[in-house]
Protein backbone atom coordinates (compact mmCIF):
# COMPACT_ATOMS: atom_id res chain seq x y z
CA UNK A 1 0.00 0.00 0.00
CA UNK A 2 1.01 3.37 -0.44
CA UNK A 3 0.44 6.74 0.91
CA UNK A 4 0.80 9.60 -1.46
CA UNK A 5 1.80 11.98 1.05
CA UNK A 6 2.92 11.88 4.44
CA UNK A 7 0.41 14.09 7.14
CA UNK A 8 4.08 16.26 7.74
CA UNK A 9 3.86 17.19 4.02
CA UNK A 10 0.15 18.03 4.02
CA UNK A 11 1.06 21.28 5.95
CA UNK A 12 2.84 22.95 2.72
CA UNK A 13 0.36 21.68 0.31
CA UNK A 14 -3.08 21.75 1.41
CA UNK A 15 -4.84 24.72 2.09
CA UNK A 16 -1.90 26.89 2.38
CA UNK A 17 -1.26 25.93 5.87
CA UNK A 18 2.47 26.25 7.20
CA UNK A 19 1.96 23.88 10.27
CA UNK A 20 -0.80 22.73 12.65
CA UNK A 21 -1.85 24.73 14.94
CA UNK A 22 -1.14 22.38 17.64
CA UNK A 23 2.08 20.21 16.34
CA UNK A 24 0.45 17.32 18.95
CA UNK A 25 -2.57 17.25 16.77
CA UNK A 26 -0.18 16.94 13.32
CA UNK A 27 1.73 14.22 15.24
CA UNK A 28 -1.58 11.98 16.88
CA UNK A 29 -2.99 12.16 12.99
CA UNK A 30 -0.01 10.73 11.67
CA UNK A 31 0.38 8.36 14.64
CA UNK A 32 -3.64 7.28 13.20
CA UNK A 33 -3.00 6.74 9.52
CA UNK A 34 0.26 4.57 10.52
CA UNK A 35 -2.67 1.95 11.02
CA UNK A 36 -3.05 1.78 7.67
CA UNK A 37 0.38 0.97 6.59
CA UNK A 38 1.09 -1.27 9.69
CA UNK A 39 -2.42 -3.10 9.35
CA UNK A 40 -2.09 -3.04 13.40
CA UNK A 41 -3.81 -0.32 15.54
CA UNK A 42 -2.40 -1.81 18.63
CA UNK A 43 0.31 1.05 19.53
CA UNK A 44 -2.49 3.73 18.87
CA UNK A 45 -2.70 6.45 21.16
CA UNK A 46 -6.24 5.96 22.09
CA UNK A 47 -8.04 7.52 25.77
CA UNK A 48 -9.64 5.02 27.57
CA UNK A 49 -12.81 5.80 26.41
CA UNK A 50 -12.52 6.38 22.93
CA UNK A 51 -15.52 6.19 20.40
CA UNK A 52 -15.64 5.25 17.36
CA UNK A 53 -18.94 5.67 14.81
CA UNK A 54 -19.14 4.84 11.30
CA UNK A 55 -21.62 5.25 8.36
CA UNK A 56 -22.63 2.17 8.72
CA UNK A 57 -22.87 1.02 12.02
CA UNK A 58 -25.80 0.70 14.05
CA UNK A 59 -23.97 2.44 17.24
CA UNK A 60 -20.87 3.25 18.23
CA UNK A 61 -17.58 0.72 19.45
CA UNK A 62 -16.76 2.14 22.76
CA UNK A 63 -13.50 1.64 24.94
CA UNK A 64 -9.82 1.48 24.03
CA UNK A 65 -10.28 -2.54 23.83
CA UNK A 66 -13.39 -2.69 21.62
CA UNK A 67 -12.17 -0.23 19.01
CA UNK A 68 -8.33 -1.59 18.78
CA UNK A 69 -10.19 -5.07 18.33
CA UNK A 70 -12.39 -3.35 15.17
CA UNK A 71 -9.73 -2.02 13.37
CA UNK A 72 -7.57 -4.89 13.89
CA UNK A 73 -10.33 -6.73 12.23
CA UNK A 74 -11.52 -4.50 9.42
CA UNK A 75 -8.68 -2.87 8.34
CA UNK A 76 -6.18 -5.91 7.22
CA UNK A 77 -9.38 -7.11 5.36
CA UNK A 78 -9.96 -4.09 2.98
CA UNK A 79 -7.33 -4.37 0.69
CA UNK A 80 -6.02 -1.12 0.43
CA UNK A 81 -3.72 -0.53 -2.31
CA UNK A 82 -3.21 2.99 -1.91
CA UNK A 83 -4.28 6.69 0.07
CA UNK A 84 -4.73 9.83 -1.59
CA UNK A 85 -5.39 12.65 0.73
CA UNK A 86 -7.63 15.00 -0.75
CA UNK A 87 -7.32 17.92 1.93
CA UNK A 88 -7.32 18.65 5.78
CA UNK A 89 -9.47 20.69 8.03
CA UNK A 90 -8.13 21.43 11.49
CA UNK A 91 -11.24 21.55 13.73
CA UNK A 92 -11.41 22.58 17.80
CA UNK A 93 -10.27 19.62 19.53
CA UNK A 94 -9.16 17.96 16.22
CA UNK A 95 -8.98 17.09 12.72
CA UNK A 96 -10.90 15.93 9.56
CA UNK A 97 -9.23 14.32 6.50
CA UNK A 98 -10.79 13.62 3.31
CA UNK A 99 -9.08 10.79 1.97
CA UNK A 100 -9.68 8.27 -1.02
CA UNK A 101 -9.23 4.56 -0.60
CA UNK A 102 -7.72 3.25 -3.72
CA UNK A 103 -8.73 -0.85 -3.03
CA UNK A 104 -7.34 -4.10 -4.93
CA UNK A 105 -10.64 -5.09 -5.91
CA UNK A 106 -13.51 -2.47 -5.76
CA UNK A 107 -13.68 0.93 -7.27
CA UNK A 108 -12.56 3.60 -5.45
CA UNK A 109 -14.11 5.15 -2.35
CA UNK A 110 -13.93 8.53 -1.02
CA UNK A 111 -13.51 8.88 3.39
CA UNK A 112 -14.06 11.10 5.34
CA UNK A 113 -12.07 10.62 9.03
CA UNK A 114 -12.82 13.03 11.70
CA UNK A 115 -11.07 12.96 14.73
CA UNK A 116 -11.09 14.32 18.26
CA UNK A 117 -7.61 14.72 20.26
CA UNK A 118 -7.12 15.39 23.94
CA UNK A 119 -4.82 15.48 26.45
CA UNK A 120 -1.97 13.64 23.80
CA UNK A 121 -4.64 10.71 23.02
CA UNK A 122 -7.52 10.30 20.17
CA UNK A 123 -10.95 10.47 22.05
CA UNK A 124 -13.22 10.10 18.92
CA UNK A 125 -13.13 8.88 15.84
CA UNK A 126 -15.75 9.26 13.28
CA UNK A 127 -15.98 7.70 9.62
CA UNK A 128 -18.06 8.56 6.93
CA UNK A 129 -18.21 7.39 3.38
CA UNK A 130 -20.96 6.48 0.84
CA UNK A 131 -21.49 2.61 1.31
CA UNK A 132 -22.70 1.63 -1.85
CA UNK A 133 -19.53 0.77 -3.38
CA UNK A 134 -19.33 -2.44 -0.63
CA UNK A 135 -23.08 -3.17 -1.12
CA UNK A 136 -22.76 -3.82 -4.97
CA UNK A 137 -20.08 -6.44 -4.03
CA UNK A 138 -22.37 -7.64 -2.40
CA UNK A 139 -25.65 -7.52 -4.10
CA UNK A 140 -24.77 -7.87 -7.50
CA UNK A 141 -24.35 -11.67 -7.37
CA UNK A 142 -27.89 -11.91 -5.70
CA UNK A 143 -29.56 -10.12 -8.31
CA UNK A 144 -27.84 -12.08 -11.07
CA UNK A 145 -28.90 -14.99 -9.38
CA UNK A 146 -32.07 -13.66 -8.99
CA UNK A 147 -32.91 -12.35 -12.74
CA UNK A 148 -31.16 -15.81 -13.98
CA UNK A 149 -33.48 -17.84 -12.29
CA UNK A 150 -36.77 -15.46 -13.59
CA UNK A 151 -35.45 -15.82 -17.31
CA UNK A 152 -35.19 -19.38 -17.16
Amino acid sequence: MTLRYTFASLAATLLGCTSFAHAQDASLLDEYFTLFETQSANTLPLAETVTFDGTTLPQPIVGRPAVIGFLNQIVPSLGIEEIDVVQRFETLHGACVELVFQYEARDAVEYAHCLEFENGEITAIRLYFDPRPFLREKIAPLVAERIGRAHV
